[in-house]
């Protein structure tokens, strides 16, 4: 824990909440949600899973983002995946 500490005092750019820091051992900082379905690449969010893997949000077939929203996603990808089809992309922040 004294490690934690002083790291986090040292680096003001380290995440701040157990969230974020699970994400980035998960992802190695690339996920976009919890799960990593959705990943950073190239500044674009890709699908990190099935068929479509590696493909962007932008390019992908709409049908098939539908078929994501009706099927057993997490409610963050759902979220991500409907602002999408409304032509709302994810930004990265940093």
């Amino acid at each position: 824990m004294q490690v934690l500490r002083e790291q986090l005092l040292q680096h003001k750019d380290l995440p701040r909440n157990i969230a974020e820091i699970e994400r980035c051992f998960k992802g190695g900082g690339n996920n976009v949600d919890d799960e990593g379905k959705l990943v950073w690449k190239n500044g674009e969010v890709v699908i990190n899973f099935g068929a479509k893997a590696g493909t962007t949000l932008k390019q992908c077939d709409p049908a098939y983002l539908q078929w994501i929203l009706r099927s057993n996603f997490s409610a963050e990808v759902k979220a991500i995946i409907t602002k999408a089809l409304a032509g709302k992309y994810p930004t990265r922040s940093s």
